[in-house]
């Protein structure tokens, strides 16, 4: 992805931490459109996918609403489904570090359990 769009999906996953900014978010279909994007190009570009993954639990986590959405758009759940199939597969670099992988890791993991309550 080029630079624009790394540095959007942190962005987002930084907003997306802040409970205030949880709705906006979602109000926004092409913001949430944007992260299953780039989370679905994990193989192409780890490092926006991990944080693409950690918003996108952000959204979720607490919140039916933003689980109802996602669970109700074929793209999420395959984009999920897909980045942990990677993630486990392929020796993805995650900025260069084991924390970056891992919370990528995590991230993917309680999305897919999320999803699949």
């Amino acid at each position: 992805a080029p630079p624009a769009a790394r540095r959007v999906a942190a962005l987002l996953r930084n907003l997306a931490l802040l409970r205030r900014n949880k709705g906006r978010i979602l109000a926004q279909g092409p913001l949430v459109d944007f992260l299953v994007a780039a989370l679905a190009r994990v193989d192409d570009d780890a490092a926006t996918a991990g944080d693409a993954a950690t918003a996108l639990w952000a959204l979720v986590h607490h919140s039916e609403k933003a689980r109802g959405l996602l669970r109700a758009s074929a793209a999420a759940t395959a984009a999920v489904a897909d980045a942990a199939r990677a993630l486990a597969d392929a020796d993805l670099d995650l900025r260069g570090d084991a924390a970056g992988r891992g919370a990528a890791e995590r991230s993917v993991a309680a999305l897919r359990a999320i999803l699949a309550d």
